[in-house]
C-alpha cells in the first residue's frame, strides 16, 4: 500500500492545510487497504496491468481531493515527492515484492 508523506514532510504546510492533508491521505490508505483485502478475498490475484491502472487510478483521485488543499507549487512538490517513492509502496506492499505463497 501506498504510504503517506511522513507529517514531518507536511510541516511547510499551514495547520489547516496539514488536517486537510493527512485526512485525504489516510483515507487514501484505506481505500487501498480494502481493495487489496477485496481482491485477496476473492481468491484471484489482479495481474500487474490491473494493479498499475488501480494505482493510477487511485493516484489521480489523490491528487484530485488535494488541488482545492494546495497550491500549485505544493502539489508539484507533492507529486515529486510521491515519484520519490516510486512504485515500491503498490499493491505489493510495504517495499516487499509480491509473493504467490501467501
Amino acid at each position: 500500500m501506498p504510504r503517506s508523506p511522513r507529517p514531518k514532510r507536511l510541516h511547510r504546510l499551514a495547520l489547516p492545510q496539514k488536517a486537510q492533508v493527512q485526512a485525504i491521505l489516510q483515507a487514501q490508505h484505506a481505500k487501498m487497504h480494502d481493495l487489496f483485502a477485496q481482491a485477496k478475498a476473492s481468491g484471484t490475484k489482479p495481474s500487474f496491468e490491473q494493479m498499475q491502472a488501480l494505482h493510477e487510478q487511485l493516484h489521480q483521485d489523490t491528487i484530485q481531493k488535494l488541488t482545492p488543499v494546495l497550491s500549485d507549487t505544493q502539489l508539484k512538490k507533492f507529486e515529486i515527492l510521491m515519484e520519490d517513492m516510486g512504485p515500491r509502496h503498490g499493491f505489493g506492499g510495504h517495499g516487499h515484492p509480491q509473493s504467490d505463497a501467501n
